[in-house]
């Protein structure tokens, strides 16, 4: 019988509530139906005491000076990924330059770190990667992006799945007719509505608050990076000045948890991935990313202007 492939994912314990991390574990992990909810609670507690302690010990830890520029000579290659007008679009809302960051201080707000995937990219760079290698790992998304795979599951509702969890809407937009293939096929269309599917700019990108710096993207990447022993990285920081700031990164999860990340003592850090008494490591069914689309129609009688 063929199995499953299965990775390993390391999830965050002690600063999720006991509830959340019980149940993730339980719905994520391999057999988790089967394990003990109390047994699990006593590992979150025991992660949350350490956590604890760590507030007194490591208080102040994630406040950081203003990251160092990136090496001029360094720039033109990182300026490449910025090229593209739909990435440039992106970032136009805050302002951003190319900085080195401290991987382990950085604050986090993903719950997991997949392992499998972060030594698949560890395999792929060489043991003593060089400065250009890093810039170019950090601002490049993967030359051989995963396919995505479309479907219509009903009249108006499409799917779309890929192994990479980038997957995302890059944009809707109202399109002349010419531009559709074979406009001959629609000759009574006087419209075309756009959905455009795909991956975004995958550079690795932070978020600087005050003086704290806030992973955005690029956890696998500097997890495979930090595993060969580096500890500075570049990446491109774009600049919050206040808490509203934020709602334009689309990022709720650190809007919805400001105080934890941006005021707490001590925020959950990269470095936590790293330390067993910190996380708990958990073998899953790989998972592809599934984006749904629903198209809905509404005709109304509306008056003439």
């Amino acid at each position: 019988m063929h199995e499953s492939p299965t990775v390993q994912y390391a999830l965050l314990a002690g600063w999720p509530s006991v509830r959340e991390f019980v149940r993730v574990v339980k719905r994520t992990a391999l057999g988790g139906q089967s394990l003990d909810e109390v047994l699990l609670a006593d590992e979150w507690a025991r992660a949350n005491e350490r956590l604890r302690q760590l507030e007194s010990i490591e208080a102040g830890i994630a406040d950081v000076a203003e990251p160092p520029e990136l090496p001029a000579d360094l720039v033109p290659m990182a300026n490449e990924a910025l090229e593209d007008a739909t990435t440039r679009r992106g970032l136009s809302l805050l302002p951003y330059r190319w900085g080195l960051i401290d991987i382990d201080r950085l604050v986090v707000f993903q719950k997991r770190i997949d392992l499998t995937f972060a030594e698949q990219l560890k395999r792929l760079m060489p043991p003593e990667p060089t400065a250009a290698e890093v810039v170019r790992l950090a601002s490049k998304s993967p030359e051989n992006q995963p396919p995505v795979l479309p479907l219509q599951t009903d009249g108006n509702t499409f799917t779309f799945s890929s192994p990479s969890n980038d997957l995302r809407v890059l944009n809707i937009t109202s399109l002349a007719v010419e531009s559709v293939r074979d406009p001959l096929a629609y000759s009574r269309a006087s419209s075309v509505l756009g959905v455009f599917v795909g991956y975004g700019a995958n550079m690795i990108q932070v978020l600087r608050m005050h003086n704290r710096v806030a992973l955005v993207n690029g956890s696998h990447r500097l997890f495979a990076l930090r595993q060969l022993g580096i500890t500075q990285v570049p990446c491109l920081i774009q600049t919050a000045r206040r808490k509203e700031d934020m709602e334009m990164l689309g990022a709720p999860e650190i809007l919805a948890n400001y105080e934890r990340y941006f005021v707490s003592p001590r925020p959950p850090l990269f470095k936590d991935y790293r330390d067993d008494s910190l996380r708990k490591v958990i073998t899953a069914p790989k998972q592809s990313m599934m984006l749904q689309i629903e198209l809905t129609i509404r005709q109304a009688m509306v008056p003439s202007l």
